[in-house]
Order: C-alpha cells, then sequence, then structure tokens
C-alpha cells in the first residue's frame, strides 16, 4: 500500500511540475531562468514566498542570498547575483493585473508539490525501513542488491509480487501476471507475438522502470538492451524484453534466497549450462 501510494504522490508531482511551470510561462517566466531546476527545494520556497514578478523584483541581492543560505544553498552569494539578474532582465512583462491573478495558482502548486516532498521522503524512509531496517522483509535485502532498485522501486516490486511462494512456482508465472511476457496468437498459418494485456498493471510499471534504470547500473543489462535495439526493437519494447529477463533472475534468488552477484551472472551467461535459471 506504501509503494502504491508514492508512486500515485509521484505522479501527482509531475502533473503539478507541468502545470506550475505553464504558470509561470504565462505570468511569470523570468522565474524560469532564475531557477532551472524547477523541482528544486529553493525554487518551490522562493515561489511560494514571491509567487509574482512584482513580489519577487523587490527583492534585493542581499535578501536573495539570506534566502539562499537559509535552504542550504552551498554558494548563495553567487546564485542570489545570478537570480537577481533573470529577475530584471529586460524581457517582454506580463501585465501587472495577469500577473496578481495568476499568483494565488502559483503559490497553491508549490505549497502542494513542498507537501508532496515531505510525504514522499518520509514514506521512503519507512519503506527503507520495512525493507533494510531491524525488522526488515526477508526478502527486502535480495531485492535492494539488484542493480536498477532503490528502495521505493524495490518496494514497488516486492509489495506486488508478495511473499506468497506458491503464486509462482515458475518464472513463466510470474512474467505471465507482471506482463512482461509475450502472448502468442495463432489461426492457421497467421502466428502473431504481441504484448500482454491482462496482467499487474502496477508490477508491470514498476519493472519497466526497473529495466530503464539497470542500464547504467549492469553491465550485461545494457547489452542486452542494445543488442535488442540492433535487431530492430522499439525502445519500450527492448525493455518489457530486458524486465521480463530480470523477472526471470529475481524469481530464481527469491526461490534459492541468495543476493545478487553481477560477475557470477556475467559467468552464467557465458556458460549457460552453469545455471539455467540465472
Amino acid at each position: 500500500m506504501l509503494a502504491r501510494q508514492d508512486e500515485t504522490a509521484s505522479r501527482d508531482q509531475t502533473r503539478l511540475h507541468n502545470r506550475l511551470r505553464q504558470e509561470l510561462l504565462a505570468a511569470f517566466p523570468a522565474v524560469l531562468d532564475a531557477f532551472p531546476d524547477l523541482v528544486a527545494l529553493s525554487a518551490l520556497r522562493f515561489l511560494e514566498g514571491w509567487p509574482s514578478a512584482t513580489e519577487a523584483g523587490a527583492r534585493s541581492e542581499a535578501e536573495l542570498g539570506a534566502f539562499l543560505r537559509r535552504q542550504g544553498h552551498n554558494r548563495p552569494d553567487a546564485a542570489a547575483a545570478r537570480i537577481h539578474a533573470a529577475l530584471h532582465a529586460d524581457v517582454l512583462a506580463t501585465p501587472v493585473h495577469l500577473a496578481a491573478a495568476r499568483a494565488g495558482a502559483i503559490r497553491l502548486a508549490a505549497r502542494q508539490l513542498l507537501l508532496l516532498r515531505e510525504q514522499r521522503a518520509a514514506w521512503e524512509q519507512r519503506l527503507r525501513d520495512l525493507l533494510a531496517g531491524d525488522h526488515a522483509h526477508p526478502d527486502g535485502e535480495i531485492l535492494l542488491s539488484l542493480p536498477g532498485l532503490d528502495a521505493r522501486l524495490a518496494a514497488r516490486v516486492l509489495g506486488e509480487i508478495g511473499d506468497r511462494r506458491e503464486r509462482f512456482p515458475t518464472p513463466t508465472a510470474l512474467q505471465s501476471s507482471a506482463g512482461t511476457a509475450p502472448v502468442t496468437k495463432a489461426s492457421g498459418r497467421t502466428r502473431v507475438v504481441v504484448a500482454r494485456v491482462a496482467c499487474n498493471r502496477f508490477l508491470r510499471q514498476a519493472l519497466l522502470r526497473w529495466a530503464f534504470c539497470s542500464l547504467t547500473t549492469s553491465a550485461w543489462a545494457r547489452a542486452y538492451y542494445d543488442e535488442h535495439r540492433r535487431l530492430g526493437k522499439a525502445h519500450f519494447s527492448a525493455l518489457r524484453c530486458l524486465a521480463n529477463r530480470w523477472l526471470r533472475i529475481l524469481h530464481h534468488l527469491l526461490a534459492t534466497t541468495q543476493r545478487y552477484d553481477e560477475a557470477i551472472h556475467q559467468r552464467h551467461r557465458t556458460h549457460p549450462s552453469a545455471d539455467t535459471a540465472a
């Protein structure tokens, strides 16, 4: 439940960031130059306090520096000078009455995003405790040993799979439930392989995210993905193939209560007979 709530909050964050950016483009575009990273804590705090060009423009460079120091910025004076210059750049300004009308929506979006950051940080800590704390789930250590899985993503995968091993006696059963295994439709001389529709979509989405994150943390995963791309598969199709492979590995690790070891897996790929399950 915690993992699903965090995933829903993540989507809410994306939606609110998009809404905030649109409001700023319409009423306060200078702040996008002042704060290129709109998801940063300092940017959200700034917009919560000064959501219009009139309010922000009235701040001196010294006030901006003091604000950034309170936010823990590592170079507050240099950043304050850059932000002050961006806020006073000679650009086409939004009419004051329209900017004032949008200021409430900008402040609201900034406050909502700040609350989401705070709640998601609390959820992440709770998920980390459930996976690796003093009373952690016995499978937590296994999942956290896998490349591409942090506490949030590992919790999503583990929560959707569950700990009733009899539900998935074989890797194929788990792959089918997750929707990573394809479906073959045949009639007469026609044979078509398509993506599986009937599946646990929460798990499939988590696995695709895992596969994507593993591209930069696992050499064999990157090579596996690149090979499928060379064979003509689209990006998401190649990711689904990689997710299907990771799920087979995970099933083996859970069944044997082993942590993942990249070197061992590379050896098994070179000599498949050593362990066909890996």
